[in-house]
C-alpha cells in the first residue's frame, strides 16, 4: 500500500535542499523536480497524492521530442526521490532506470600525429578578422586543449589569476562533479602561454578571461562553432570526429569546429 502524501511541494523542496547541502550544484536537477512537483500538484486529489506505480511511470513516459538520454536523466532524478522518500519512512514506487542505448553504442576516433598537425597549422593559419580576435585566441586554445587535457568549458572559464605561469600550472575550478584541480603545461606550451600572456593579454586584469573576445567577455562555444565552420571549411577532416561528443577534451573542440 503506497502512502497517501499530503505536502508533496514540500518534501520535494526539502530534496533539492538536501541534495545542495551534499554538494552538489542541483541547478538543471532543481528545475526538473520544479516540474515534477507541479504535476503532483495538478492530480492532487483533496490535497492528496499516492506516488504509486501508475502516477510514477506517467510522469516517465517520454515527452515530445525528448530525446533518450533527456528521458534517462529525468527518470534517474525521480528514482532519486522516489528512495530519498522511502527512507524517510514513506512508501513510494521506485521507477526503473531507463539507460541511454545510444551511449552504449559510442565509438572513439583516435586521431593521427598527421591529422593533429594538420589541425594545428590550421589554426595558425586563421586569418585576422577586425571584429574579432580568433586568430590569437585559437592557436594558443587549441594547444591548451590538446596538451593540457581540458574539456572546452574548462578552458573557456580559465581566468588570468588561475595561471602561475612561473610555474607553468593552471588551476581548473568547478570542473567534472564540480573537483577543482592542478593541471601542469609542457615547457613548450608554457613558452607559447607566456608569449600570448606578454602580447594578448598584457592589460588585462586577473579576473578577466584568458580566452575571451575583444570586449572581453568569455567566449561561448556557440560563437566558437560558427567561426570554426567558417575557417575550417576549406579543410578535409576525418568525418568520424562528428560522432564526438562535445564533453570531451581536445575531441570536444574538434567537434565544435567540425562537427
Amino acid at each position: 500500500m503506497y502512502s497517501e502524501i499530503r505536502d508533496i511541494p514540500t518534501l520535494v523542496d526539502d530534496f533539492i535542499v538536501y541534495k545542495k547541502m551534499l554538494g552538489y550544484k542541483y541547478e538543471t536537477e532543481a528545475r526538473i523536480m520544479v516540474t515534477f512537483k507541479a504535476y503532483s500538484i495538478e492530480r492532487l486529489q483533496n490535497g492528496i497524492v499516492s506516488l504509486d506505480e501508475r502516477f510514477m511511470e506517467g510522469w516517465c513516459m517520454p515527452h515530445i521530442n525528448e530525446s533518450k538520454k533527456s528521458q534517462s536523466n529525468r527518470v534517474s532524478l525521480l528514482k532519486q526521490f522516489a528512495i530519498y522518500l522511502n527512507n524517510k519512512g514513506y512508501c513510494v514506487y521506485v521507477p526503473k532506470s531507463i539507460y541511454n542505448v545510444e551511449n552504449k553504442e559510442f565509438i572513439p576516433y583516435i586521431f593521427t600525429d598527421e591529422e593533429i598537425m594538420r589541425i594545428l597549422k590550421t589554426v595558425d593559419a586563421i586569418p585576422y578578422h577586425g571584429w574579432t580576435n580568433i586568430d590569437k585566441v585559437f592557436p594558443v586554445l587549441f594547444r591548451v586543449l590538446y596538451g593540457c587535457g581540458l574539456r572546452i568549458s574548462e578552458a573557456l572559464s580559465l581566468k588570468l589569476k588561475d595561471i602561475d605561469i612561473e610555474k607553468g600550472t593552471l588551476t581548473i575550478y568547478h570542473g567534472k562533479n564540480d573537483k577543482s584541480r592542478l593541471v601542469v603545461m609542457s615547457p613548450t606550451l608554457k613558452d607559447i602561454f607566456t608569449d600570448y600572456m606578454e602580447t594578448v593579454l598584457k592589460n588585462n586584469t586577473p579576473d578577466e578571461y584568458v580566452f575571451a573576445r575583444r570586449s572581453g567577455k568569455k567566449e561561448c562555444i556557440n560563437k566558437l562553432q560558427a567561426i570554426s565552420r567558417s575557417s575550417f571549411g576549406k579543410h578535409r577532416f576525418p568525418m568520424a570526429v562528428e560522432v564526438l561528443a562535445p564533453a570531451c577534451t581536445i575531441s570536444a573542440i574538434l567537434f565544435v569546429v567540425i562537427g
